[in-house]
């Protein structure tokens, strides 16, 4: 099983919003024809999402954002964002354009990649109303319902023996100093969210990555237990240098590798300053033994 990873597209993003490093903004039409290449080039054989596919989940957005993946020539397995679910119907549409796309499978979804379980979820956000698959614009707080969670544990429990790789939008551990050169970690995820997913991980080593995005930046941290899983969170692929990560299922270990689809020519530079969110460079490839 060969696979793409990319994330945090933010289709339809302007000039203001979070970011990490400089954006591309009218370039996405064309990152995206060289993802196609990179896919055609490496034999790939899935593409991955890890959400906010779009900046504000409006109809449009939506939209354009599903013929973008329909139109490669491999199936895509996609988990929602909180830019993704920013109008209160946008779950709903999102749910109603994708299924209109053979190749296109949303989350909550268990996906069989061959040599691997591909399990993409979609992350719930805490509002005044609760937690829901919308999210206001206020500080994103990311939760899973109990009836996720079970779900999950069923999913998990069947053929032991056989590796999963997990896919959720927001990460299981904040940026280090390590990476980030600064005083304290940035970016935390709530501890209840960590400590239920983790949990779970703890139970179930079929488990040997984990895919998210979010923080916009690239680090690798390890899960629980005696045989733990790679967390793996990503940079924006809008954002220099426009990362995409090559996911190899081997008979007993999975290759991952980070290759970067920018070009000398492009009219946005990295901002040196912030290097660090292409991950230090252990991170950037390794292998995971199962």
């Amino acid at each position: 099983m060969l696979a793409a990873f990319i994330t945090d597209t933010h289709l339809g993003a302007g000039e203001t919003g979070f970011s990490q490093q400089n954006r591309w903004l009218d370039g996405l039409g064309i990152l995206l024809g060289r993802l196609d290449d990179f896919i055609a080039e490496h034999q790939v054989g899935l593409l991955l999402h890890g959400g906010d596919m779009t900046e504000h989940g409006s109809d449009f957005e939506i939209a354009a954002a599903c013929a973008h993946l329909a139109s490669f020539d491999v199936p895509s397995v996609v988990c929602l964002g909180n830019h993704d679910l920013m109008e209160a119907g946008s779950m709903k549409n999102w749910r109603a354009v994708a299924k209109r796309f053979e190749r296109i499978q949303l989350g909550d979804v268990v996906v069989n990649g061959g040599a691997a379980d591909v399990i993409a979820m979609n992350v719930m956000w805490q509002g005044d109303a609760g937690a829901a698959h919308f999210w206001p614009g206020n500080n994103p707080v990311a939760t899973l319902a109990a009836t996720q969670l079970a779900w999950l544990e069923d999913v998990l429990s069947g053929d032991v023996g056989r590796p999963a790789i997990l896919m959720l939008h927001a990460q299981l551990a904040a940026l280090p100093p390590e990476l980030t050169g600064l005083p304290a970690p940035i970016h935390d995820a709530p501890a209840e969210y960590i400590k239920a997913v983790r949990s779970v991980l703890n139970r179930h080593p079929r488990v040997r990555l984990v895919l998210g995005g979010h923080c916009h930046a690239a680090w690798r941290d390890v899960g629980p237990g005696k045989n733990p899983a790679a967390i793996l969170s990503a940079a924006s692929f809008i954002e220099t240098p426009h990362q995409v990560w090559l996911i190899d299922v081997r008979a007993e270990t999975i290759e991952v590798s980070a290759h970067s689809l920018a070009a000398k020519d492009d009219p946005i530079a990295m901002n040196v300053a912030k290097a660090w969110t292409v991950g230090v460079p252990h991170h950037q490839r390794f292998s995971i033994p199962f």
